[in-house]
Parts: C-alpha cells; sequence; structure tokens
C-alpha cells in the first residue's frame, strides 16, 4: 500500500518544478517559493544558476546562504520591491533588476546563449506574487509559458 501510494504521488505543482532539462540546460519552475528559506536547497544544489526572485517579500525575512555559493548565483530581481532584494544580495551575490519576468528571461537567453556549460534557470521568487499576479499558480503559469517561448526557441 505505502509504494503504490508514493508511486501515485505528484507532488505539489509548481514546487522544484523542472520543466526542461537537456542539452546543458535546466529550467526549474519553483513559484510556489514564497520565502527565502524555501529556496535555499535549490540554490545550494547547482552552479551557474540564473535565479529570477521577487515580489512582495515576507515581513522579517533574511537571504541566509553560506557565501561558498555566491560565485554561483546571478539574481534577476523582478516587480515593484526591487531595494528589499537589492539590499539582501548587496557584496553577496551579483543581480540586476528587470520590471517583468519577461525582461529577465531575454536578458538569461543573451547571457547563455553560446554557453557549452550546464545552466540552471531558477524562477524560485522567494516572495508572495502579489505585486504582479493573484497567486502563485497564476505566476507559475505564466513563467512556463514564457520560458518555453522565449528560452527554447529560436
Amino acid at each position: 500500500i505505502i509504494f503504490n501510494s508514493l508511486n501515485k504521488f505528484k507532488g505539489l505543482k509548481f514546487r522544484k518544478q523542472i520543466i526542461f532539462n537537456k542539452n546543458n540546460l535546466k529550467i526549474i519552475n519553483d513559484s510556489k517559493s514564497t520565502s527565502f528559506s524555501s529556496t535555499i536547497g535549490l540554490l545550494s544544489s547547482y552552479k551557474n544558476i540564473h535565479w529570477i526572485v521577487g515580489g512582495m517579500q515576507k515581513k522579517g525575512d533574511k537571504f541566509y546562504l553560506h557565501k561558498k555559493y555566491y560565485k554561483n548565483i546571478s539574481a534577476y530581481i523582478i516587480g515593484l520591491n526591487k531595494n528589499y532584494f537589492l539590499n539582501q544580495f548587496k557584496n553577496k551575490i551579483k543581480f540586476q533588476y528587470f520590471k517583468t519576468i519577461k525582461n529577465a528571461l531575454f536578458n538569461i537567453k543573451k547571457q547563455i546563449k553560446n554557453s557549452k556549460t550546464q545552466n540552471v534557470i531558477l524562477f524560485s521568487p522567494s516572495a508572495a506574487s502579489f505585486d504582479q499576479f493573484k497567486n502563485f499558480e497564476e505566476r507559475g503559469r505564466y513563467f512556463n509559458k514564457h520560458a518555453k517561448r522565449i528560452i527554447l526557441n529560436n
């Protein structure tokens, strides 16, 4: 019964959902992430991470990641609360600001265009979606649609 249940388990939609994985590129949709602590595991699991982050931060949330991982991450801050994220990342990781997910994706595509190494595009906002979306599901669907259209189409 237990193995049968485990085999049928699908997990939460938009929680560490791998939407593409081949040719030195992995795209992960973690729209369900609404705090830094829910993203830390992914940030410490990969190299060459292009992290799309932003939204309405949770009160008291802080970015705690061992500094040995900083060099593996480029952050693409989106949304209206850019100053909060800029302050969290300053002197830690590289970052750029974009108003929208689409703008961040176009920039990432340029960054990885001729790369021969494994790249990970991680959409893990670490914040609530309410500055641009109704909820994390709408935000997750939006990311999947535009990531596939912008990144995977030439």
